[in-house]
This record gives C-alpha cells, structure tokens and sequence, in this order.
C-alpha cells in the first residue's frame, strides 16, 4: 500500500489521532515537549492555533510519522514568503524532532513534497546538532538540490547523571561543596525553610500561584521577563502544567521561608531526564541565595529518582555552568523550496551567507 500522508487542522485532530501521536512519542523517544497538548498550549496561548497544523505519515492505517507546523512568514531582502514552521524556538518545543518510527528520511521527502505546494520555505528551529532530524534535514536539502541555511542556536547546559548525589559532589571541587553548604546555612538560619514538591493536577493552581509571586518579586519583573507581566506566558503554563502533571512528568519544587514562597524550580521528566524549564527566586531574599539553594534540592531530586540527565535548557548561563559544563549545541535551518519565491529567497541566503548577522527576520500573519 505504501506510506500515505495528510494534513491536519490542529483544531480537528480527533482523539485517536492525539492518542496515536502520545503513542509515537513514545515509540520514537522523542521530547514531551513535542506532544499535541504541548503544540496547543503554546498555539493557543500566542494566539495563532488557527494556523497550526499537523502533517501525518501512514503505513496500512497505522500512523508511523508526524511534524506539527506552523504557517508563518519569512522575510529575506524585501521578500515576504510562505513557510512552515515545525514547533521550535517560537512553540517551545524544546527538543524538536521529526516523531517517525518508519523511515525519517521518507517521512521528511514526502513533507517537503507537500510543503512546496503551499509554501516557500520551510523551518527546522532549535533542532540539536549532529542529532538525527538535523541529519536527515542536510541529507534531504542535498538530495532534493535545496539551498538550506543555518543559524547557530542555544548551547544548552546539561548534566549527565551516572553517580550518586554524594560522589557527585565528591567530584566537585572544595570551594563549590562550601559554598553549597555556606548558602544552605545561611538561609536556615533566618528563618523555618522548607521545601515542596508540587506533582499532582490538583496541586498544578497552587504551583502557578505560587510562581507568580515569586516572580512578581524576582529581577525578571524589572527586565519586563515575569510570567506575571505576560499574558500570554500566563495563558501557556495554565494550560500546559495540568497535561505535564496528567502524564506524571511534573518536576516542580517551591522554596519557602517561614511561610513566604521565595524561590522555585519548574521542571518536566521526560525519556528519565530532567528537563528545567522556568526557575526564578524573589530578589527581595537574595542576600540568602534562595535560588541556588532551591536550584541544588532540584538537581539532587534527579538523581534520588535516578534520571539519567538534568537539562538546563535555554543558552548557556554562569549560574547553570557551575553545575554543568557539558553543552548540547542547538541549529536552526532554512529549507528553500523550488518556488519562485523559494528561488528568490535562496539566491538571497547565498549573497548574504558571508555576512555575519541575522539573515531572516521571522514574524506570524
């Protein structure tokens, strides 16, 4: 019979569809993040799931590839084209994949095919480099003679957990295990400190409640950052964090002082890794260094619960490079489809390729 793909609305994928693409997530070991919750939650939230799509791959009735999209617009040297845009850097997808248990290689051939029928470009954002979708994507672009562009990413501190929590801070040096206890103390000492860990559906309203505050307070409020200033980052956890808690991946804890929330760690599991999304402390409490204190009791969460990693997600920061200093660098690419505006835009990318800026300047409409 052969493979045999089609498009979706996101707004009329059905219940068995959504079930079949939870069950290739897992199949494929791709990111939660790349779930059709997930794909939602951040369409609707900014306000654009009326463009988002999902194409499929079928083998006999049975749904062996998958890539949600986006319609977006890129603009190159006066240029406006049509693309798509797989969950990425703009969707918070944090480790976008092409979800395929069938041939990846056919999977993204036959997206393509039907990506030059509607549009101009297509965009991979924030894939890891060297790993298989941005593999298969350079394969593709050479094979099809597609001029493909590329913007380095985010490097992407992790930390690979393959000890205890006592060898590891064995390994660490003398003056990284003082400070950690000198913090701890300090903080103890000016006041009742506990700690909770939010993991439940039920416990999902208090976790933001608490998050909230916590950030109406921190530095990112100053710097226009806080979820609390933002509507629409508000509008995304609370309709992202009750499917995370749903799928027990929820790896959340709230740092108090003497009652007060202080700092927190957000946190998803997903393939036994922890996966940090959002943390932040109040600022009016940072002589006491809450957050370092809340970012330890996280990181030795993982590995009482043996994950096999803590991500730190995001780029590369000096708070996070003390615990780690192993990076997972990040590319975006640029797939110009045989359209005359494709053609336009590729002769473009290959005028502009010496130029070290930003070539494409990304906007939705």
């Amino acid at each position: 019979m052969g493979l045999v793909a089609r498009t979706t609305p996101l707004g009329s994928t059905d219940s068995q569809l959504r079930a079949g693409w939870l069950e290739l997530l897992g199949a494929a070991r791709v990111d939660l993040s790349m779930a059709p919750q997930w794909f939602e939650s951040t369409a609707r939230s900014r306000g654009v799931a009326e463009r988002a799509h999902v194409f499929t791959v079928h083998d006999s009735g049975r749904l062996v590839g998958l890539i949600p999209y986006l319609v977006t617009t890129e603009r190159l040297a006066g240029i406006a084209a049509r693309s798509r845009e797989t969950p990425g850097s703009y969707l918070m997808a944090y480790h976008p994949e092409v979800i395929s248990v069938a041939d990846t290689d056919a999977v993204l051939d036959l997206y393509l095919q039907d990506s030059a029928r509607y549009c101009d470009v297509v965009v991979l954002p924030n894939l890891r480099k060297g790993g298989r979708t941005a593999t298969a994507a350079l394969q593709a672009a050479s094979r099809l003679g597609l001029t493909c562009g590329s913007l380095a990413g985010h490097a992407s501190p992790f930390l690979e957990i393959n000890s205890d929590w006592p060898a590891f801070l064995q390994a660490k040096s003398a003056n990284f295990r003082s400070n950690v206890k000198r913090k701890a103390r300090k903080l103890s000492e000016a006041g009742a400190v506990t700690n909770r860990w939010f993991s439940g559906a039920d416990e999902v309203e208090q976790l933001l409640a608490e998050v909230l505050a916590i950030e109406e307070h921190s530095w990112k409020s100053g710097a226009g950052m806080a979820i609390s200033a933002s509507e629409m980052e508000r509008e995304y956890y609370r309709l992202l964090l009750p499917f995370i808690a749903a799928q027990n991946a929820l790896h959340a804890n709230v740092l108090y002082l003497d009652a007060v929330p202080i700092a927190y760690s957000l946190c998803y599991v997903s393939d036994s890794c922890v996966r940090q999304m959002k943390t932040s402390f109040d600022q009016r409490y940072g002589q006491l260094s809450p957050g370092t204190v809340c970012y330890e009791i996280a990181i030795r969460r993982a590995f009482e619960t043996r994950a096999r990693e803590f991500d730190f997600l995001g780029d590369s920061m000096q708070h996070k490079g003390l615990w780690a200093d192993t990076l997972r660098e990040h590319v975006s690419l640029y797939l110009y489809l045989p359209t005359w505006r494709g053609a336009l835009l590729a002769g473009a990318r290959r005028l502009m390729a010496g130029v070290r800026r930003p070539w494409v300047r990304r906007s939705v409409s």
